[in-house]
């Protein structure tokens, strides 16, 4: 495998400002490797077309610290692009104004930068922004950002990582204070900036002072509740005081997450200088400084030990598909006080409501009106009850006729069941696994079969969207054979016509990754079964070399089967852009493709007022 440094893609631009095309903002993107090398023989992340931005503090610059690093990373491991500029008034970019570098202009800043990019300023490509990461000054930025987006009813980055962020801006003025006490009198101070290639002194006006000195992240109360955050500090921060890191994660709450690396300061370096050869405290290495039998990395210029590759490490986990699942079904469990979203169904896995999502800022998805499970004919006695006290008028069985036949289907007191496959044939991921090479290889290729189920299933969702336009406040179950990749495409579509954020609707995707765990030992039983039953040796060696694509050590049993099962968020997001770039919007798909005209009677039987609480 190669390493790291083999696969470094950037490119260099300036981003207009919004308000001022005059001035521009000097940025790094980071491309993701897979856009030119084999993802697959490489270990590389899959290319996607979304964006993480990295922003920069206080006399700082968009190449600091653990900046290139970490959009290295972002774009290798989840094939990101990565975004990291200069603000106004540092690095490459223009000037700022008389006033300094306001918090106002810094968010201007970073709304031209979003902008560009979901605009197609890169290439013609759009890149949705994923995630934002910010340091310091930054993180003020970055938050205040969001909440402006929020009030405007823009779409949200729901992913944001605060990186040493100051709470109380009261704080700041307090530093400036002692450090240069006679600031006021002359109007400023100056700090040590990168401006222009180099550092030099810059000059910091009494109005940028007060400007971050007004902020109080108290604010963040108000922040809407689907986003996540991570706050991540060094135990010595020299700048920041120790109790905001506190602040912020109790303002925040349960959407937040605090990790504190051990003796790093604020730009995640140690602060003990380690270059004395005699020392007996430790021992120099090349590159490395021992202490009490641990090695670690020395920043070669500062003589301190680097704490940036363990920050960036931290970050990628947090990040990780599984860490980022486990909290979107942690904080989303109840629609609201007294409706819990997951349905306890005794037989049948993976059930829950695709309600309560909200709508913009006024609605919602109607809960307790569409549900989604996995196979639902082994329920017992018990679990017919729950079904009955849903009140279930409809049961949508998007699988095969084989399927069917096999495992049977649910028949249920004053419900009608529709028989509506998906597919032309036989594709059940525990019964034709030949069939289903694309799920066995990497959550990138589901694309291909989601094409599939787009083009071929127009007939059941037809069944489906006019049974909730003609029969309302008649709950609805849907489901396939794992309630995966089939019952996955009918809730985008659903989701997609309410009007849900398309971040929120591949998480709701991604959630059968939990909720179909009670099935995972008999879909592996009926996986190996299938396996066992290919006699013929190159046929079956062909099948894995295709599935395994070049990557050493794939198992087809292993990592194929952990493919199979998978729901990955990144899969559906791929799928979303399809739908749009291929049929120009769900609405004209559900029109030309599917059949449907009165589409606003659909989303007016699904979506509610958020007054109204079930």
């Amino acid at each position: 495998m190669s390493s790291a440094t083999d696969f470094l893609y950037e490119e260099t631009c300036r981003v207009p400002v919004l308000s001022d095309p005059s001035k521009t903002l000097s940025l790094v993107l980071t491309v993701p490797p897979a856009v030119h090398a084999d993802h697959f023989t490489h270990g590389l992340g899959p290319a996607t077309n979304r964006l993480a931005v990295l922003l920069h503090g206080l006399g700082s610059h968009k190449n600091f610290g653990f900046n290139p690093g970490l959009a290295s990373a972002l774009s290798r491991e989840y094939g990101l692009y990565t975004a990291r500029f200069d603000f106004r008034g540092c690095g490459d970019s223009s000037k700022c104004g008389k006033d300094g570098r306001t918090i106002d202009e810094d968010v201007e800043d970073l709304d031209s930068v979003v902008e560009y990019f979901q605009s197609g300023g890169h290439r013609g490509i759009k890149l949705a922004v994923e995630l934002i990461c910010a340091h310091s000054r930054g993180v003020v930025v970055m938050f205040n950002w969001t909440l402006q987006r929020q009030q405007r009813g823009k779409p949200l980055v729901y992913t944001l990582i605060n990186c040493c962020g100051r709470f109380d801006g009261k704080g700041m003025q307090k530093r400036v204070e002692r450090n240069h006490p006679d600031y006021k009198e002359k109007g400023g101070y100056y700090l040590s900036g990168y401006v222009e290639g180099k550092y030099r002194d810059v000059w910091i006006p009494t109005t940028e002072v007060m400007s971050t000195s007004a902020q109080d992240m108290n604010k963040l109360k108000g922040l809407d509740k689907m986003v996540q955050v991570l706050n991540i500090y060094g135990s010595e921060d020299e700048v920041i005081p120790p109790e905001d890191k506190y602040m912020y994660h109790e303002v925040l709450g349960q959407r937040s997450d605090l990790s504190i690396i051990e003796q790093a300061g604020h730009n995640f370096y140690g602060l003990t200088v380690c270059d004395n050869l005699e020392s007996t405290e430790y021992t120099l290495g090349d590159g490395t400084v021992t202490i009490n039998g641990t090695t670690y990395p020395l920043h070669r210029r500062r003589k301190v030990i680097d704490y940036t590759g363990e920050f960036r490490e931290r970050v990628l986990q947090w990040l990780s598909p599984q860490q980022s699942c486990e909290r979107f079904y942690r904080n989303t469990l109840y629609i609201d006080a007294h409706t819990p979203r997951w349905v306890e169904v005794e037989g049948i896995a993976n059930f829950r409501d695709l309600g309560g999502w909200c709508v913009g800022a006024t609605k919602r998805v109607r809960p307790r009106l569409m549900f989604r499970c996995a196979n639902p004919t082994n329920v017992t006695a018990k679990g017919r009850k729950t079904l009955e006290e849903l009140n279930i008028r409809a049961i949508f069985d998007l699988r095969s006729a084989e399927e069917r036949e096999e495992y049977g289907h649910l028949e249920l007191a004053h419900a009608t069941n529709f028989h509506i496959p998906a597919f032309d044939s036989n594709l059940s991921p525990s019964q034709a696994t030949s069939h289903y090479l694309y799920l066995l290889t990497c959550w990138s290729t589901y694309l291909q079969v989601y094409k599939d189920v787009l083009a071929t299933g127009t007939g059941a969702f037809r069944t489906i969207f006019e049974y909730l336009r003609d029969n309302p406040a008649c709950p609805i179950l849907f489901h396939c054979t794992a309630g995966k990749d089939r019952t996955g495409v009918v809730g985008m579509l659903l989701l997609l016509l309410a009007g849900v954020d398309p971040w929120i609707i591949a998480r709701e995707y991604e959630l059968t990754t939990i909720g179909l765990r009670p099935d995972h030992e008999h879909i592996r039983a009926k996986f190996y079964t299938a396996l066992e039953k290919m006699s013929d040796t190159r046929v079956k060696q062909q099948l894995f070399e295709t599935v395994a694509r070049g990557r050493e050590n794939f198992s087809v049993h292993e990592d194929g089967f952990r493919n199979l099962i998978s729901s990955r968020y990144e899969a559906l997001r791929a799928t979303i852009e399809w739908v749009d770039e291929k049929y120009g919007g769900v609405e004209r798909y559900l029109r030309e493709e599917v059949g449907i005209e009165d589409l606003e009677l659909v989303r007016a039987q699904i979506v509610e007022n958020m007054a109204v609480q079930g």
